[in-house]
């Protein structure tokens, strides 16, 4: 069973925006809700056009569209925040859902996001220990690419993904030939 991150396992909150006004006061910049809000959409722009996270790259698209110089250290901060900032309690029923299937079936995270962050989130939330396997676009093509469905080396009709975007989860899954929740 694959599990997309954000919006599945862990819902989002308005408020973690907020995280990149934290990382950009770190990195030594002013930081006010509308930058970070800007960053907050930069990246999402990010992801629909490239097909992995790189900081450099990430990086060059937020100064190009935002017309700023922000340095290395500011996407590193943003990651750390993120990492330790945009989590929330798990639900008893997704703990009961967890339990469950990991006591029947091998349980992985495939996510549009750095695996180092994405795994931090899901340690700090408590279900890490559930999954065997989380990976990010930065170690494999963003979904909907084929490549990132097929890293798992399963076969697909044996998989399902679990996930809430049509074009990146469903999409993806389906053009694999994996059903999909």
């Amino acid at each position: 069973v694959i599990f997309d991150l954000d919006n599945t396992l862990i819902m989002f909150k308005e408020e973690y925006i907020d995280s990149y006004k934290e990382a950009l006061e770190k990195s030594g910049y002013e930081a006010n809700y509308e930058d970070a809000y800007g960053i907050f959409e930069a990246i999402g722009k990010y992801e629909l056009g490239e097909k992995r996270f790189d900081k450099k790259r990430l990086l060059d698209f937020i100064n190009s569209s935002l017309n700023k110089n922000y340095s290395i250290e500011f996407i590193d901060n943003s990651i750390e925040a993120v990492a330790s900032g945009w989590i929330s309690e798990p639900s008893k029923e997704l703990i009961d859902l967890l339990d469950y299937l990991s006591s029947k079936y091998e349980l992985y995270v495939l996510t549009n996001f750095f695996t180092d962050c994405q795994k931090k989130r899901l340690e700090n939330i408590g279900v890490a220990s559930y999954f065997k396997e989380g990976v990010g676009s930065d170690k494999v093509p963003m979904k909907p690419e084929k490549e990132a469905f097929l890293y798992f080396s399963y076969n697909m009709e044996e998989c399902i993904m679990i996930g809430d975007g049509i074009h990146s989860d469903i999409k993806g899954a389906t053009g694999v030939g994996m059903p999909v929740i």
